[in-house]
């Protein structure tokens, strides 16, 4: 368990470096160069690397730095997914590259298990990433084949982000693209949740300001009748915080799921982003993990709003008194935990600064009295005061809003779980 615990978070580092410096790539060419080095580090035992783009007049892919060996490798991975074994390229060969790929070794052949994944923009396929591992390495698994595709969608976002530099009408075309694809890709980081998880009823909802935001939430199970869930913020807007709350999200889900509690869980985090973020990043994550059974909660907080509970009493109060700083600020820190109680009916809100900017502007986000006050006059439903709060919001900053607008609400079942 502590050897795969291990392998995760390695592997969680080296996502969030290759994703750090695909970012800062100045050229294509250095794009393909700084993909391979990542890959490489990325998966264990890798035999090859390739990356093939789609030539737009004969639709052939054309591998970018071994043009034998690639046609070769493209040959085996056609044969592995019962394609045409003899087509390198063209148009039939298309369908079936345009999703991604794995494919069992051929050890009598002297071929390791294969992963493949599009490069897209929007629906256009731009090209083609393929992996070979070594003869006599491990099958690839499904988990490695979800952490190339999303390699994959980073390296389309950076490349059209590298081809959109002409002029200006064409820079302009081509940002809309990228944030479109951007979007996309951060809505699939935003999960959609089951409306119960783990004896509590689920709530969610998100109103970005600007294409593309920084705001992230989760619910992740945590064993029977328990559940973890974040809600958090990059600092920043557009293409550059959608890719670090991609990064977070998806170590947030993977360590979540090592039942790790909330101030050990902001730990591992902090750490993650403070080695591989740019230094003028951080971020703001507020978590808690809820027992239905044992009808307690615990919450710890990384510099974001306190997150409330309106108790079926119908008392409504913040949770956790205290914050460590944001994400990524100050390596090594710790992050202590709230403990507090939860009776079935109680309702926990987790939020972002959009909400409490937008119903109380000027003041310190930090400060709920407003929203405590909406929240009491609400109906007795996560759904119902989620939707009380947007049409606050709406009301309060209209058109004007700068910033992203997200809540999450969790409410425990009138009949809870037994152990």
């Amino acid at each position: 368990m502590l050897a795969r615990h291990q392998r995760a978070v390695r592997r969680l580092e080296e996502l969030a470096r290759l994703t750090t410096s695909l970012s800062g790539a100045r050229s294509e060419r250095e794009v393909l160069a700084r993909l391979a080095t990542g890959v490489k580090r990325l998966f264990d035992s890798v035999r090859r690397v390739e990356v093939f783009r789609l030539d737009g007049g004969s639709h052939e892919l054309i591998p970018t730095s071994d043009p034998a060996g690639g046609r070769a490798l493209l040959a085996a991975l056609c044969a592995g997914i019962d394609a045409i074994a003899d087509a390198l390229a063209g148009a039939a060969l298309i369908p079936y590259l345009v999703v991604s790929n794995l494919v069992p070794s051929d050890r009598a052949r002297g071929r390791g298990s294969m992963l493949s994944a599009p490069l897209l923009f929007g629906t256009t396929l731009l090209g083609l990433l393929v992996v070979e591992a070594e003869p006599a390495a491990p099958d690839f698994q499904v988990a490695d084949a979800d952490l190339l595709a999303s390699v994959a969608a980073q390296v389309s976002v950076v490349v059209q982000q590298l081809r959109a530099k002409g002029g200006v009408e064409e820079r302009q075309r081509f940002r809309e693209q990228d944030l479109t694809l951007a979007r996309r890709i951060q809505r699939q980081f935003l999960p959609q949740l089951s409306p119960e998880v783990g004896g509590f009823r689920v709530a969610s909802a998100y109103q970005p300001a600007f294409d593309v935001g920084g705001d992230f939430y989760d619910v992740v199970p945590a064993g029977a009748g328990r559940v973890t869930a974040v809600i958090g913020d990059v600092s920043g807007k557009g293409m550059a915080a959608a890719l670090i709350m991609s990064r977070v999200s998806s170590d947030f889900r993977r360590l979540a799921r090592t039942r790790l509690s909330p101030p050990a869980l902001l730990g591992e985090l902090n750490t993650a982003v403070a080695e591989q973020a740019p230094e003028d990043t951080f971020v703001t994550v507020a978590c808690v993990h809820l027992d239905a059974a044992r009808r307690r909660g615990v919450v710890a907080n990384a510099g974001h709003v306190l997150p409330i509970v309106r108790q079926a009493t119908g008392r409504v109060r913040a949770l956790g008194g205290g914050s460590g700083p944001p994400l990524g600020m100050v390596p090594g820190q710790t992050y202590a935990g709230a403990e507090f109680d939860l009776l079935p009916g109680d309702v926990v809100i987790l939020m972002t600064d959009g909400v409490a900017e937008s119903l109380d502007p000027g003041r310190n986000p930090l400060e709920l009295g407003r929203l405590l006050e909406l929240v009491a006059a609400a109906p007795h439903d996560g759904a119902e005061i989620n939707r009380r709060i947007l049409a606050e919001v709406d009301r309060s900053a209209g058109p004007a809003r700068t910033d992203d607008v997200t809540l999450l609400a969790l409410q425990l079942c009138d009949q809870a779980p037994a152990r």
